[in-house]
């Protein structure tokens, strides 16, 4: 009886030494949406401040909930990566209302490089992304660089630059 005892005892030690070896350590939470990102000053890029200014009208390929926003960032380049780092670490440079669930608008834009992003969350059903409406004006250019994203955003980064006249 005492070696049974003393057997189911240290089964049981067993059992406890081994869960407790292997739990994660307590990591700090990550930040949500809803708090305030502090801007990091090596990484996010600032838009310019010279050349015309441009409106710029899009379009989701995905309708949103009513009052959805989208986020609008300057960025650097195009890689994905990039573009999902800025948007974790920097404060969107502008927003606006989502119209009608599907049309969006950012007037008076410099020319660069710019990265529209919707939360996955504001879709009614299935994931969009925002597409600017392609143009050219004042021999510039509004280019749709491609739309994607990850589980997380949906992006449709452009570009607005000086058409390069062919006969320079």
């Amino acid at each position: 009886m005492i070696l049974k005892n003393l057997a189911i005892l240290l089964w049981i030690m067993a059992i406890l030494i081994t869960a407790a070896c292997t739990q994660e350590e307590p990591r700090p939470p990550l930040p949500t949406e809803e708090e305030d990102v502090q801007a990091n000053e090596t990484l996010c890029p600032q838009a310019a401040t010279e050349g015309p200014l441009f409106n710029v009208t899009g379009k989701l390929t995905a309708g949103v909930e009513e009052g959805s926003e989208i986020f609008l960032y300057p960025i650097k380049d195009a890689d994905l990566d990039s573009i999902l780092a800025i948007i974790r670490e920097c404060p969107p440079w502008r927003q606006a209302l989502i119209k009608d669930s599907y049309y969006f608008y950012f007037d008076n834009l410099p020319p660069g490089r710019y990265a529209p992003m919707v939360p996955i969350t504001s879709f009614i059903s299935g994931q969009g992304f925002p597409i600017v409406d392609e143009k050219q004006y004042l021999n510039y250019s509004l280019e749709l660089i491609y739309h994607g994203g990850n589980p997380r955003y949906s992006l449709g980064p452009f570009v607005i630059h000086p058409i390069l006249n062919a006969s320079s």
